[in-house]
């Protein structure tokens, strides 16, 4: 049975009692409330807490995202230098290798 189907049945049970003759029902309709809210607020304090460390760590790993990419972009710069440097150094040993040919 749900909170939301207790309160209703707890509500019903409570509008049907006579005061004078009911008093101790009443009283533990009331307690039984009573408890119901103490619940309902101690799982609401723990999904607040939740959602606050959810929060958190999405803030975090999207902070982490944002840096793994912008290394990336750094790291293919460096990838691209590189190769032009290897591309450079290669043609240049052919043409070092031709002119010793046509010696």
């Amino acid at each position: 049975m749900t909170i939301e189907e207790r309160l209703t049945a707890l509500e019903n049970e409570v509008a049907h009692m006579r005061q004078d003759t009911q008093l101790p029902k009443l009283a533990k309709a009331i307690k039984e409330m009573e408890d119901a809210m103490a619940v309902v607020a101690y799982q609401h304090a723990r999904l607040a807490a939740n959602h606050k460390s959810a929060v958190e760590w999405l803030e975090s790993h999207d902070k982490a995202m944002l840096e793994i990419r912008e290394s990336q972009r750094e790291a293919e710069a460096r990838g691209k230098a590189l190769d032009a440097r290897i591309e450079k150094l290669v043609s240049a040993i052919g043409d070092l290798i031709r002119q010793q040919q046509s010696r």
